[in-house]
């Protein structure tokens, strides 16, 4: 073949293949490539790219946009655009609220996690003009809980919600019960009331949730201190399908109902997120009979609990195909785990590319695990590593060279000979921790950034 008809130029592509690489990008790629000739402009103006704003994806993105120029793009894309998130952004108002209910008729989903200046006023408009919504998160925002059912009202097709913070919790899941017809994913986080005589997410408004829900697939309850395990039963009897379960901070909570959730939804469950429950212990795994295997449990996140590493290898036991693993304990420091657990999830979870353990002293032994058994991990939180020799380490680099996120404590080890090591094998790397690692220099670390510009280097 001759070379000069085989090379190939972006540009000449059709318009429509074109489009369809575009539509794969972030809000801020999108903007950014913009700029680069008059074409990809005028292409990047299609209203098929625009179907959604996203401004929590990026931190530098939701620093630059401001009312102006998120009003501008709604004007301009409006018709077309589906999906809204302004989580975290403060300077959203009610104005700018109704401005998305006038262009935006189409809306399928909005998230205002954290807009405080968002009012009753502003989801209102919402409630009249974007009746196709299927996805609503008003936690922390200031809408109330009256508010919030004359959206439920005017949307009962709503199948994702998020609620908390200014409106009263319990009234807003009634509100939910009353009018929404099928829905698939609650978070609810709750707050102890000012006033005595407030009601509160308790038993009953759970049984009533699930009862009326059996389909749910996706629940997280935070902060609701009033449920018991009685709560949980329900979930248990109700919700056979549950996929993703979280909860937080529900000092209530014991071994007996987490078990009972993982024990009917075991199949199910591709996501368990447990945190801040200090009744909840090794229990739950050994006693009275062995877990059920969760076949399509994914992802594993336990925080602050009383489970010891035996109770979490008992769970990597039953859960071959886990791909992400988050566990450890911050606060009090209860000291139940100190590592112990990763031979059995490196030697059981093949498929895992996500481990990070906030808890205990990294060693050699563990470390080594992890570079035989799990060569396509790609986040690797370490912690700790000061009792690491160089050559443990030396092996996690060249053997897990899919790694794209790396954390290293407290290691006279990490040499520039490490660093060296780094550029060589981890050419995929965009994030390294070395914190408190005294044996490199800022000459190092330079030489590093220079041999792989895209990692973002804390030390």
């Amino acid at each position: 073949m001759d070379k000069k008809n085989s090379s190939f130029h972006f540009h000449e592509l059709p318009d429509s293949i074109i489009l369809q690489i575009f539509n794969k990008l972030t809000t801020k790629e999108r903007l950014l490539l913009r700029r680069v000739c008059w074409k990809w402009r005028h292409l990047l103006n299609d209203y098929s790219l625009w179907k959604r704003i996203d401004l929590g994806e990026d931190s530098y993105l939701l620093s630059k946009v401001n009312n102006k120029i998120l009003q501008s793009w709604i004007a301009t894309w409006g018709k077309t655009i589906q999906q809204i998130n302004v989580s975290d952004c403060k300077w959203i108002t009610d104005f700018v609220v109704q401005d998305i209910a006038v262009n935006c008729t189409d809306l399928r989903s909005l998230n205002l996690e954290g807009c405080f200046q968002v009012s009753d006023t502003g989801i209102d408009e919402i409630a009249s003009n974007c009746t196709r919504l299927r996805k609503i998160n008003v936690f922390l925002s200031g809408v109330s809980e009256e508010g919030f059912g004359r959206l439920l009202r005017q949307c009962p097709d709503l199948e994702s919600i998020k609620l908390g913070s200014r409106g009263n919790c319990h009234r807003m899941l009634v509100s939910v019960c009353h009018n929404v017809k099928n829905l698939k994913v609650i978070s609810v986080h709750d707050v102890i009331p000012f006033d005595e005589g407030e009601p509160v997410v308790d038993d009953l408004s759970l049984w009533r949730l699930c009862s009326s829900f059996p389909s749910l697939t996706s629940m997280d309850l935070t902060w609701c201190c009033f449920i018991t395990d009685d709560a949980l039963l329900a979930i248990s009897l109700c919700c056979h399908d549950l996929a993703s379960f979280t909860i937080r901070e529900c000092h209530q909570i014991s071994d007996r109902g987490i078990r009972a959730v993982l024990q009917v939804c075991h199949k199910s469950l591709v996501t368990v997120h447990l945190e801040r429950l200090y009744n909840i212990t090794d229990v739950l795994c050994l006693s009275p009979d062995e877990l059920n295997p969760f076949p399509k449990l994914a992802s594993l996140k336990v925080i602050d609990t009383s489970i010891s590493d035996i109770g979490i290898a008992k769970i990597a036991e039953k859960s071959p195909n886990l791909e992400s693993v988050v566990v450890g304990e911050h606060c009090f420091n209860p000291y139940n785990l100190h590592g112990g657990f990763i031979f059995t999830v490196a030697e059981r979870c093949k498929n895992l590319k996500r481990l990070r353990s906030y808890s205990g002293r990294m060693k050699d032994s563990f470390l080594f695990a992890i570079s035989d058994n799990l060569p396509l991990v790609s986040d690797l939180y370490l912690g700790d590593c000061r009792d690491c020799s160089s050559e443990a380490l030396s092996k996690i680099i060249t053997n897990c060279r899919w790694l794209r996120v790396l954390n290293i404590q407290n290691c006279v080890n990490v040499t520039s000979d490490t660093m060296i090591l780094i550029s060589k094998h981890l050419s995929c790397l965009t994030e390294l921790e070395i914190l408190n690692c005294k044996s490199i220099t800022t000459l190092d670390v330079l030489e590093l950034k220079r041999k792989v510009p895209r990692c973002d280097i804390r030390y």
